[in-house]
């Protein structure tokens, strides 16, 4: 509920449009890599907190608990941030909770570009979801060369876009209902032989929870 949340909250009411953010968040001292979902009637709808934590984040972040997916226009939306997407359970985790649109926040830097590009598409193919994965572009102020290369993806794994290394807008037109066309020949979650750990939660608000055991 703090200013910059506000501001973002009246600019989507404004636009009417959904807004997906990252964060560093306090709550009870201590500080957890977040991204929330915010909505112009809601403001923030959903939070997920960082699953898995980057060298660089030990030591100050503390580990997410859970995975998170939340209903919103009819479509069933989850949430990771940039190292949790090399970890397939991550992902299958969302496809647990019925997600159809996977939304990652990404600060991936230089070598690594190619590892989160084979990473989303892989995660968007084997659970059968769209998947759109946000990166950030230039230079960091401790040295780092941000990789860029946000892209969509679709259930097949194909990439229905990807950007340069350059800041810019992209458009692009999915329907994550479509995602059930893919599942029609073989599912994966139907049929895989080895399941998860972990217990789903659904609360009243129709969010669905996966808590990591």
């Amino acid at each position: 509920d703090g200013p910059a949340i506000t501001k973002l909250h009246l600019a989507a009411k404004i636009k009417n449009v959904a807004v997906v953010i990252g964060l560093a968040e306090k709550c009870d001292d201590k500080f957890y890599n977040t991204t929330v979902l915010i909505t112009p009637e809601d403001g923030v709808l959903a939070y997920y907190r960082k699953t898995h934590l980057w060298s660089t984040d030990k030591g100050i972040f503390t580990l997410g608990d859970r995975y998170t997916s939340i209903e919103w226009k009819g479509v069933r939306i989850g949430f990771l941030i940039c190292f949790d997407i090399e970890f397939p359970e991550s992902a299958r985790a969302l496809a647990e909770l019925e997600t159809e649109l996977l939304l990652v926040t990404n600060g991936n830097m230089d070598p690594y570009g190619l590892t989160h590009k084979t990473a989303i598409m892989a995660r968007a193919q084997e659970n059968q979801m769209f998947a759109v994965m946000v990166n950030r572009v230039g230079n960091g102020d401790d040295g780092l060369v941000f990789a860029g290369g946000s892209c969509v993806v679709n259930p097949a794994g194909e990439l229905l876009c990807e950007a340069g290394r350059e800041p810019c807008n992209l458009i692009v037109d999915i329907d994550p209902k479509q995602s059930k066309e893919y599942q029609k020949v073989y599912h994966y979650i139907a049929e895989r032989r080895l399941t998860l750990s972990g217990k789903r939660v659904e609360y009243e608000n129709g969010r669905y929870d996966w808590l990591i055991a």
